[in-house]
C-alpha cells in the first residue's frame, strides 16, 4: 500500500519525499535548507490537505512533521536503493 501511494505521486513530489526522510522530524524551513528548495511548505500542505495519513503534524501549530514509522522506512529504503 505504502509502494502505490508513492508511486501515484508525481516525480519532484516523490523525490522530496525520499530526500526528506533522512530526517526522523522536520520544519518546512529545515527541508528548504537541506534538500535546497523554497517550496517544502507547499508541498507539506498539499499532502496533509489531500488526507494523506502519511505526514504526521507533531504539534497544533503545525510547524513540525514526521512521516508514519512505516512510510518513513519505505521511504528511506528508496533513497538507499538510489544512493551510488
Amino acid at each position: 500500500v505504502v509502494e502505490e501511494v508513492i508511486d501515484r505521486l508525481d516525480l519532484d513530489t516523490a523525490t522530496f519525499l525520499v530526500e526528506s526522510a533522512v530526517l526522523d522530524r522536520f520544519t518546512t524551513e529545515q527541508l528548504d535548507a537541506l534538500l535546497g528548495r523554497h517550496d517544502s511548505a507547499r508541498l507539506l500542505g498539499l499532502l496533509t490537505s489531500s488526507g494523506n495519513p502519511f505526514l504526521v503534524s507533531l504539534d497544533h501549530q503545525r510547524v513540525w512533521y514526521r512521516y508514519h514509522h512505516l512510510f518513513g522506512d519505505v521511504l528511506r529504503g528508496r533513497l538507499r536503493a538510489s544512493a551510488p
